[in-house]
Protein backbone atom coordinates (compact mmCIF):
# COMPACT_ATOMS: atom_id res chain seq x y z
CA UNK A 1 0.00 0.00 0.00
CA UNK A 2 1.59 3.27 -0.99
CA UNK A 3 0.86 6.56 1.56
CA UNK A 4 2.28 9.82 0.53
CA UNK A 5 5.36 10.81 1.83
CA UNK A 6 4.88 13.41 5.01
CA UNK A 7 7.76 15.43 6.77
CA UNK A 8 8.80 15.43 10.46
CA UNK A 9 7.49 19.43 11.36
CA UNK A 10 10.41 19.70 13.62
CA UNK A 11 13.69 17.65 11.32
CA UNK A 12 11.97 17.92 8.21
CA UNK A 13 12.28 14.18 7.73
CA UNK A 14 10.11 11.53 6.14
CA UNK A 15 7.39 10.17 8.61
CA UNK A 16 7.91 6.45 9.06
CA UNK A 17 7.41 5.64 12.65
CA UNK A 18 4.27 5.03 14.30
CA UNK A 19 4.14 5.34 18.17
CA UNK A 20 1.60 3.23 19.16
CA UNK A 21 1.18 4.50 22.55
CA UNK A 22 0.57 8.05 21.69
CA UNK A 23 -0.62 6.91 18.03
CA UNK A 24 1.33 9.22 16.41
CA UNK A 25 3.90 9.41 13.23
CA UNK A 26 7.55 9.85 14.02
CA UNK A 27 10.72 10.37 11.80
CA UNK A 28 14.23 8.53 12.30
CA UNK A 29 15.86 11.52 13.94
CA UNK A 30 12.93 11.52 16.47
CA UNK A 31 13.43 7.80 16.83
CA UNK A 32 17.42 8.31 17.19
CA UNK A 33 17.27 10.94 19.97
CA UNK A 34 15.08 8.77 21.63
CA UNK A 35 12.30 11.18 21.66
CA UNK A 36 9.37 7.87 20.73
CA UNK A 37 11.88 5.34 22.15
CA UNK A 38 9.00 2.37 23.17
CA UNK A 39 6.07 1.27 21.38
CA UNK A 40 6.96 1.66 17.58
CA UNK A 41 6.47 0.33 14.52
CA UNK A 42 7.28 1.06 10.76
CA UNK A 43 4.05 2.93 9.50
CA UNK A 44 3.34 0.09 6.64
CA UNK A 45 3.64 -2.85 9.85
CA UNK A 46 1.74 -1.04 11.53
CA UNK A 47 -1.51 0.37 9.28
CA UNK A 48 -1.15 -3.37 8.34
CA UNK A 49 -1.68 -4.59 11.67
CA UNK A 50 -4.87 -2.38 12.60
CA UNK A 51 -6.30 -3.39 9.30
CA UNK A 52 -6.20 -6.90 10.56
CA UNK A 53 -7.84 -6.07 14.08
CA UNK A 54 -10.61 -4.43 12.13
CA UNK A 55 -11.37 -6.89 10.24
CA UNK A 56 -11.24 -9.47 13.53
CA UNK A 57 -13.67 -7.24 14.88
CA UNK A 58 -15.88 -6.42 11.45
CA UNK A 59 -16.18 -10.92 11.51
CA UNK A 60 -17.31 -10.55 14.64
CA UNK A 61 -19.97 -8.38 14.43
CA UNK A 62 -21.46 -9.77 11.57
CA UNK A 63 -21.62 -13.25 12.98
CA UNK A 64 -23.47 -11.23 15.98
CA UNK A 65 -25.64 -9.84 13.72
CA UNK A 66 -26.50 -13.15 11.76
CA UNK A 67 -27.30 -14.89 15.11
CA UNK A 68 -29.22 -11.48 16.25
CA UNK A 69 -31.33 -11.75 12.88
CA UNK A 70 -32.03 -15.94 13.67
CA UNK A 71 -33.14 -14.86 17.24
CA UNK A 72 -35.38 -12.28 16.08
CA UNK A 73 -37.07 -15.16 13.05
CA UNK A 74 -37.33 -17.52 15.89
CA UNK A 75 -39.28 -15.55 18.40
CA UNK A 76 -41.45 -13.70 15.74
CA UNK A 77 -42.61 -17.33 14.29
CA UNK A 78 -43.40 -18.13 17.84
CA UNK A 79 -45.62 -15.17 18.53
CA UNK A 80 -47.43 -15.99 15.08
CA UNK A 81 -47.87 -19.47 16.78
CA UNK A 82 -49.19 -18.30 19.98
CA UNK A 83 -51.38 -15.88 17.95
CA UNK A 84 -53.14 -18.78 15.39
CA UNK A 85 -53.76 -21.21 18.69
CA UNK A 86 -54.99 -17.94 20.39
CA UNK A 87 -57.78 -17.58 17.44
CA UNK A 88 -58.83 -21.55 17.95
CA UNK A 89 -59.36 -21.06 21.53
CA UNK A 90 -61.69 -17.97 20.56
CA UNK A 91 -63.51 -19.62 18.37
CA UNK A 92 -64.07 -22.35 20.47
CA UNK A 93 -65.30 -20.13 23.38
CA UNK A 94 -67.88 -18.36 20.52
CA UNK A 95 -71.41 -18.80 21.37
CA UNK A 96 -73.32 -21.44 18.76
CA UNK A 97 -74.52 -19.65 16.02
CA UNK A 98 -78.76 -19.00 16.91
CA UNK A 99 -79.79 -19.74 13.69
CA UNK A 100 -78.58 -23.35 12.85
CA UNK A 101 -81.06 -25.68 11.28
CA UNK A 102 -80.82 -29.07 11.98
CA UNK A 103 -80.15 -31.66 9.60
CA UNK A 104 -83.49 -32.67 7.74
CA UNK A 105 -84.55 -36.52 8.32
CA UNK A 106 -84.36 -36.74 4.39
CA UNK A 107 -80.99 -35.66 3.95
CA UNK A 108 -79.79 -38.01 6.83
CA UNK A 109 -81.65 -41.10 5.58
CA UNK A 110 -79.71 -40.54 2.00
CA UNK A 111 -76.39 -39.85 3.81
CA UNK A 112 -76.83 -43.31 5.29
CA UNK A 113 -78.28 -44.53 2.33
CA UNK A 114 -75.38 -43.55 0.67
CA UNK A 115 -72.57 -44.85 3.47
CA UNK A 116 -74.75 -47.99 3.17
CA UNK A 117 -74.09 -48.48 -0.63
CA UNK A 118 -69.95 -47.60 -0.17
CA UNK A 119 -69.79 -50.35 2.31
CA UNK A 120 -71.59 -52.76 0.12
CA UNK A 121 -69.44 -51.43 -3.28
CA UNK A 122 -66.01 -51.69 -1.46
CA UNK A 123 -67.05 -54.95 -0.20
CA UNK A 124 -67.87 -56.39 -3.37
CA UNK A 125 -65.08 -54.67 -4.62
CA UNK A 126 -63.26 -56.69 -2.38
CA UNK A 127 -64.49 -59.73 -3.71
CA UNK A 128 -64.45 -59.16 -7.01
CA UNK A 129 -60.63 -58.79 -6.57
CA UNK A 130 -60.31 -61.76 -4.56
CA UNK A 131 -61.64 -63.78 -7.52
CA UNK A 132 -59.90 -62.09 -9.80
CA UNK A 133 -56.51 -62.64 -8.01
CA UNK A 134 -57.96 -66.42 -7.95
CA UNK A 135 -58.97 -66.87 -11.72
CA UNK A 136 -55.09 -65.06 -12.32
CA UNK A 137 -53.22 -67.48 -10.49
CA UNK A 138 -55.34 -70.52 -11.97
CA UNK A 139 -53.52 -72.07 -14.71
CA UNK A 140 -54.99 -73.17 -17.76
CA UNK A 141 -54.27 -76.56 -18.75
CA UNK A 142 -53.68 -78.05 -22.43
CA UNK A 143 -55.31 -81.28 -21.44
CA UNK A 144 -54.74 -84.37 -24.45
CA UNK A 145 -56.23 -87.85 -23.63
CA UNK A 146 -54.52 -90.89 -23.24
CA UNK A 147 -55.07 -93.57 -25.54
CA UNK A 148 -53.58 -96.32 -23.23
CA UNK A 149 -56.11 -95.86 -20.81
CA UNK A 150 -59.74 -95.78 -23.12
CA UNK A 151 -62.02 -98.19 -22.98
CA UNK A 152 -62.13 -100.21 -26.33
CA UNK A 153 -65.82 -98.42 -27.12
CA UNK A 154 -64.28 -95.13 -26.66
CA UNK A 155 -62.72 -93.64 -30.09
CA UNK A 156 -59.75 -91.05 -29.66
CA UNK A 157 -59.50 -88.24 -32.28
CA UNK A 158 -55.60 -87.90 -33.46
CA UNK A 159 -55.58 -84.73 -31.32
CA UNK A 160 -56.57 -86.63 -28.89
CA UNK A 161 -58.70 -83.78 -28.14
CA UNK A 162 -62.28 -85.56 -28.57
CA UNK A 163 -63.44 -89.04 -27.74
CA UNK A 164 -66.79 -90.77 -28.91
CA UNK A 165 -68.42 -93.36 -27.99
CA UNK A 166 -69.61 -95.95 -30.41
CA UNK A 167 -71.73 -99.84 -29.83
CA UNK A 168 -69.00 -101.76 -31.56
CA UNK A 169 -65.46 -101.84 -29.72
CA UNK A 170 -62.83 -101.60 -31.53
CA UNK A 171 -59.46 -104.00 -31.44
CA UNK A 172 -56.56 -102.23 -29.17
CA UNK A 173 -53.15 -103.75 -27.76
CA UNK A 174 -53.48 -105.07 -24.06
CA UNK A 175 -52.53 -102.55 -21.43
CA UNK A 176 -52.43 -102.59 -17.67
CA UNK A 177 -53.32 -98.66 -17.66
CA UNK A 178 -56.84 -99.25 -19.59
CA UNK A 179 -60.15 -99.34 -18.39
CA UNK A 180 -62.21 -102.87 -19.52
CA UNK A 181 -65.05 -102.76 -17.69
CA UNK A 182 -66.53 -99.05 -18.03
CA UNK A 183 -66.45 -96.63 -20.76
CA UNK A 184 -63.69 -94.12 -19.00
CA UNK A 185 -60.61 -92.51 -20.47
CA UNK A 186 -57.84 -90.70 -18.33
CA UNK A 187 -55.93 -87.33 -19.50
CA UNK A 188 -51.95 -87.57 -19.98
CA UNK A 189 -51.64 -84.65 -17.57
CA UNK A 190 -51.06 -85.57 -13.51
CA UNK A 191 -51.16 -83.17 -11.13
CA UNK A 192 -50.10 -82.97 -7.51
CA UNK A 193 -49.49 -78.96 -6.87
CA UNK A 194 -50.84 -76.11 -7.71
CA UNK A 195 -53.93 -74.59 -9.61
CA UNK A 196 -55.35 -75.89 -13.06
CA UNK A 197 -58.53 -75.98 -15.20
CA UNK A 198 -60.05 -76.82 -17.97
CA UNK A 199 -62.66 -77.04 -19.75
CA UNK A 200 -64.65 -79.49 -21.71
CA UNK A 201 -67.36 -79.47 -23.85
CA UNK A 202 -70.31 -81.80 -23.31
CA UNK A 203 -72.33 -80.55 -25.65
CA UNK A 204 -76.62 -80.78 -25.67
CA UNK A 205 -78.76 -83.51 -27.33
CA UNK A 206 -79.44 -87.16 -27.53
CA UNK A 207 -76.31 -87.91 -25.10
CA UNK A 208 -77.15 -91.11 -22.94
CA UNK A 209 -74.83 -89.60 -20.08
CA UNK A 210 -71.03 -88.41 -19.45
CA UNK A 211 -69.06 -87.63 -16.26
CA UNK A 212 -66.28 -85.21 -15.71
CA UNK A 213 -63.99 -85.11 -12.96
CA UNK A 214 -60.85 -86.15 -11.70
CA UNK A 215 -59.32 -89.41 -10.61
CA UNK A 216 -56.60 -90.88 -8.36
CA UNK A 217 -53.84 -92.07 -10.96
CA UNK A 218 -53.33 -95.21 -8.90
CA UNK A 219 -56.66 -95.85 -9.29
CA UNK A 220 -58.20 -99.37 -10.35
CA UNK A 221 -58.48 -99.85 -14.20
CA UNK A 222 -59.50 -103.43 -14.40
CA UNK A 223 -62.69 -104.60 -13.35
CA UNK A 224 -65.71 -103.20 -11.54
CA UNK A 225 -64.94 -99.52 -10.26
CA UNK A 226 -67.06 -97.31 -8.28
CA UNK A 227 -67.27 -93.71 -9.48
CA UNK A 228 -67.29 -92.30 -5.84
CA UNK A 229 -64.80 -90.24 -3.62
CA UNK A 230 -63.82 -93.39 -1.65
CA UNK A 231 -62.76 -95.34 -4.65
CA UNK A 232 -60.38 -92.02 -5.57
CA UNK A 233 -62.69 -90.51 -7.82
CA UNK A 234 -64.32 -87.27 -7.87
CA UNK A 235 -67.30 -86.47 -10.75
CA UNK A 236 -70.53 -84.91 -11.60
CA UNK A 237 -72.36 -86.49 -14.48
CA UNK A 238 -75.76 -86.21 -16.65
CA UNK A 239 -77.62 -89.72 -16.97
CA UNK A 240 -80.68 -89.24 -18.99
CA UNK A 241 -80.57 -85.54 -18.61
CA UNK A 242 -80.31 -85.71 -15.00
CA UNK A 243 -77.33 -83.87 -13.42
CA UNK A 244 -75.90 -85.29 -10.03
CA UNK A 245 -72.52 -85.14 -8.30
CA UNK A 246 -70.88 -88.34 -7.49
CA UNK A 247 -70.76 -88.29 -3.68
CA UNK A 248 -71.62 -91.43 -1.52
CA UNK A 249 -75.07 -91.26 -2.07
CA UNK A 250 -75.10 -89.46 -5.38
CA UNK A 251 -76.16 -85.36 -4.72
CA UNK A 252 -78.91 -84.17 -7.09
CA UNK A 253 -77.81 -81.17 -9.10
CA UNK A 254 -80.29 -78.25 -10.36
CA UNK A 255 -79.95 -76.49 -13.08
CA UNK A 256 -81.12 -73.57 -14.89
CA UNK A 257 -80.42 -74.59 -18.16
CA UNK A 258 -78.07 -77.71 -19.70
CA UNK A 259 -74.12 -76.63 -19.44
CA UNK A 260 -72.58 -76.78 -23.09
CA UNK A 261 -69.32 -76.30 -21.65
CA UNK A 262 -67.61 -77.79 -18.37
CA UNK A 263 -64.61 -75.58 -16.56
CA UNK A 264 -63.52 -77.93 -13.89
CA UNK A 265 -61.06 -75.91 -11.10
CA UNK A 266 -58.81 -77.89 -9.51
CA UNK A 267 -56.59 -76.26 -6.94
CA UNK A 268 -54.54 -79.13 -5.01
CA UNK A 269 -53.13 -77.52 -1.88
CA UNK A 270 -56.32 -76.14 -1.22
CA UNK A 271 -58.10 -79.29 -1.50
CA UNK A 272 -60.75 -77.99 -3.71
CA UNK A 273 -62.20 -79.29 -7.31
CA UNK A 274 -65.04 -77.08 -8.74
CA UNK A 275 -67.45 -77.87 -11.80
CA UNK A 276 -68.85 -74.59 -13.02
CA UNK A 277 -70.72 -73.54 -16.39
CA UNK A 278 -68.26 -72.20 -18.64
CA UNK A 279 -70.38 -70.33 -20.68
CA UNK A 280 -71.84 -68.13 -17.77
CA UNK A 281 -69.70 -68.32 -14.83
CA UNK A 282 -72.15 -69.61 -12.58
CA UNK A 283 -70.81 -72.93 -9.85
CA UNK A 284 -72.30 -76.34 -10.16
CA UNK A 285 -70.98 -78.31 -7.55
CA UNK A 286 -67.79 -78.33 -5.59
CA UNK A 287 -66.00 -80.88 -3.47
CA UNK A 288 -63.76 -80.59 -0.88
CA UNK A 289 -60.49 -83.17 -1.00
CA UNK A 290 -57.87 -84.35 0.89
CA UNK A 291 -55.56 -84.68 -2.52
CA UNK A 292 -52.77 -87.10 -2.07
CA UNK A 293 -50.58 -88.52 -5.12
CA UNK A 294 -51.07 -87.72 -8.42
CA UNK A 295 -54.37 -86.72 -9.78
CA UNK A 296 -55.68 -87.05 -13.13
CA UNK A 297 -58.49 -85.63 -15.69
CA UNK A 298 -61.46 -88.28 -15.32
CA UNK A 299 -63.77 -88.31 -18.33
CA UNK A 300 -67.09 -91.23 -18.88
CA UNK A 301 -69.08 -91.27 -21.89
CA UNK A 302 -72.50 -93.74 -22.51
CA UNK A 303 -74.74 -93.58 -25.62
CA UNK A 304 -74.68 -93.89 -29.20
CA UNK A 305 -73.11 -90.57 -31.27
CA UNK A 306 -71.99 -88.97 -27.42
CA UNK A 307 -68.47 -87.45 -27.62
CA UNK A 308 -66.75 -85.30 -25.35
CA UNK A 309 -64.09 -82.65 -26.37
CA UNK A 310 -61.02 -80.78 -24.29
CA UNK A 311 -60.29 -77.54 -24.67
CA UNK A 312 -57.95 -76.12 -25.17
Amino acid sequence: MDFPTKLCAKHREALKLLCQEDQRCICMVCHAIQLHTPHRLPRDEAVQDRLDKLSTQLTFLKTEKEEALETKLSGEQEIQGMLDTGNLLHRAEMPMVKNFKPVLPELRDRIQHLCGKSWVLQRSMKRFTECLQSELEKRKVVLTLDPDTANPHLFISPDQKTVSFRESPQKLPYSAERFDSHFCVLGQEAFSSGKHCWEVCVGVGSMEGWAVGVSRASGRRKGEVSFVPSEGIWAIQMLKGCYEALTSPETPLTLHSPPERLEVSLDYERGSLTFSDAETGTLIFAFSVDFCGEILPFFWLWGQGAQLTVIP
